[in-house]
């Protein structure tokens, strides 16, 4: 046997076995996490069907996470890295199912992505229709601003908007460690202050082309001199949240390891793994 067919054939070997491993990890994935897409029309039924799928839990102790970031909202305009681009009026029905589709022991957790109109709409949805209402504010360390700095305006902040099992008064007061910059010791604070913002070099990349085929639509990059995507570029530019993050919220909401559901970046599904 000649070198090239040999190596034709430890490359068929290779392939077969990462082949087999990324299967076996797929099925292991699921045991803990599944991530949900839709396709254009079909965004409430989609979740109507996984919703509807409930697990036996304890209330105030063991929940589900049913999630949604505003800012893993794709990308339209011509510039998305720039500011967020979520659409309130887009994904207000998303919001308006996943409220009603709410099981027993489900928290439903709406990120408004530092948008202040997907906030606006977002307080009006949850006080008109969440069954035990609460708010958590998070405050981001400083980034590099990417266009043009003006006076209070930069995106550092965000709500996030809960619908909970049972009231707060039910929940056992318990100690944090993580993003307690304003001097927070326990859950009695509805902030995560100090977050340290993901920044698009710490992110997944993905090359224009496979992009394109993702998002339907040739994406925009930004000018060499704001980021080289020579070697790749995030999916989706608006996303913030680090693994630290949602790992930190997954202890914080009592998520039990299997059960969530996630519609969004893949950041979450990777907070789910461990």
């Amino acid at each position: 046997m000649n070198s090239e067919a040999k190596d034709e054939d430890e490359r068929t070997v290779q392939e077969k076995e990462r082949a087999q491993t990324w299967a076996r990890a797929q099925s292991e994935r699921r045991k803990c996490v599944k991530a949900v897409f839709f396709a254009p029309g079909k965004l409430e039924k989609t979740i109507e069907t996984h919703m509807a799928k409930a697990e036996t839990l304890a209330a105030g102790s063991e929940h589900r996470m049913v999630h949604f970031a505003a800012d893993s909202w794709w990308a339209v305009e011509r510039q998305p890295w720039l500011a967020s681009s979520c659409s309130a009026d887009e994904i207000k029905p998303l919001v308006e199912t996943m409220l009603a589709k709410k099981q027993a022991t489900d928290v439903i957790l709406v990120h408004d992505g530092r948008s202040r109109t997907v906030r606006r709409m977002l307080e009006d949805v949850f006080h008109d229709k969440a069954k035990d209402f609460a708010d958590l504010w998070i405050t981001y360390n400083p980034g590099a601003c990417k266009g043009r700095k003006t006076f209070l305006g930069a995106d550092n902040r965000a709500t996030m908007f809960c619908d909970l099992p049972t009231s707060r008064t039910l929940w056992a007061v318990e100690e944090i460690s993580d993003f307690t910059g304003a001097g927070a010791v326990d859950t009695h604070a509805n902030t995560m202050t100090g977050v340290k913002p993901l920044t698009w070099w710490n992110m997944p990349l993905i090359s224009a082309s496979d992009k394109a085929r993702v998002l339907c639509h040739t994406a925009s990059c930004p000018p060499k001199t704001l980021y080289d995507a020579t070697m790749g570029q995030p999916l989706l530019w608006n996303e913030r949240n680090s693994l630290a993050y949602y790992t930190a919220r997954i202890k914080r909401f009592k998520v039990k390891k299997k059960g969530t559901l996630l519609f969004g970046w893949r950041g979450r599904t990777r907070a789910r793994m461990p």
